[in-house]
């Protein structure tokens, strides 16, 4: 008799419950201004932040996603409308998101200046349905993009970040960024082989 299972991701090592202080995530959070449509070429999101546990649905490891500004993001900017779980067209997409300055009330500090960041993992909505919404859909705060920040050396706070509302827009990806090492299946048989969802 075989036994196959599926990996889990760092989103799935890194569950737990909501408000315990063992928790792996920082479930602090950030909310958006009033809505997320395009400002020009920029859009708006919420963001909270949390520290990875393993490989995420990008195929990176911590080693690489703990040494740069990387993010999970929700399903809509991980792989447009589809309900994929690994390896989505929107892994190793860059984008420069940029403080408004202010934070919701009771959240944060707010805070200044912008950063850019590589998306590395996915913010599933089966676990985290108040803030990253399925394709088509907004989240608890009227919004249909989420940002969800590595925070494992505590950079937001050293950056002066404490929950900040943010715009967004995608960017070449800058010296550092890369998809080098990062093991993602790339062919349908390696994905079903891998026992992820195509």
């Amino acid at each position: 008799v075989f036994f196959f299972f599926k990996q889990k991701t760092a989103y799935e090592i890194s569950a737990c419950l909501v408000g315990s202080e063992m928790c792996i995530r920082d479930r602090q959070q950030a909310a958006t201004l009033s809505s997320s449509q395009p400002n020009g070429s920029r859009r708006k999101a919420t963001t909270t932040r949390y520290c990875p546990g393993g490989k995420d649905a990008c195929g990176y490891f911590p080693s690489y996603t703990n040494a740069r500004w990387t993010a999970a993001v929700n399903q809509i900017l991980y792989d447009g409308n589809s309900t994929k779980s690994w390896c989505g067209s929107g892994c190793g997409k860059c984008y420069r998101v940029i403080s408004t300055g202010s934070a919701p009330k009771n959240m944060g500090r707010g805070g200044t200046g912008e950063i850019e960041l590589q998306v590395t993992d996915l913010c599933p909505t089966s676990s985290n349905e108040e803030w990253c919404s399925a394709p088509g859909k907004i989240n608890r705060f009227g919004y249909e993009y989420h940002f969800d920040i590595n925070n494992c050396h505590d950079r937001l706070k050293n950056k002066g970040w404490d929950n900040p509302v943010v715009e967004f827009e995608e960017i070449p990806c800058p010296a550092g960024f890369t998809d080098s090492g990062r093991e993602c299946p790339n062919t349908k048989q390696q994905l079903l082989n891998s026992g992820k969802k195509l």
